[in-house]
């Protein structure tokens, strides 16, 4: 996901102060080069692999940050879990995230939805229904 720029202008032109990689290894340095000075980007996926090692030198060209983030650590913090749970419904509620919906199998076929997912070929959330 890249959020677009909304402060720096970038004399390159259009660029992301944050941009949100899930996939790795065949997206994480296209998002580099993407990043507004002073971007920051946060790796919590690697659905397409684990990405090359960092030179880290190439984050000073552009002020760079890159994190990265998995969920388990914000589980290990009840708190930190509550709090990001009620702001998601929160921004759910004000419509300003809206979940996908990819597609919707009868709890049935619960093993052929799991197939589907490992297939990487489903776009947003799958829902079993009872």
């Amino acid at each position: 996901m890249i959020l677009p720029r909304k402060r720096i202008a970038s004399p390159a032109g259009a660029a992301a102060d944050l941009i949100l990689d899930a996939v790795g290894a065949t997206t994480m340095d296209k998002g580099l080069t993407c990043l507004a000075p002073f971007g920051h980007l946060i790796l919590y996926g690697r659905a397409g692999g684990a990405p090359e090692p960092l030179n880290l030198f190439r984050l000073f060209e552009k002020s760079l940050k890159v994190g990265g983030f998995v969920l388990y650590t914000v589980a290990a913090v009840p708190e930190v879990m509550r709090r990001g749970i009620e702001e998601s419904l929160r921004l759910i509620t004000e419509k300003k995230v809206r979940i996908v919906i990819g597609k919707t199998f009868p709890l049935a076929q619960a093993a052929e939805a799991h197939r589907f997912m490992e297939s990487r070929q489903s776009v947003g959330k799958l829902v079993l229904v009872p």
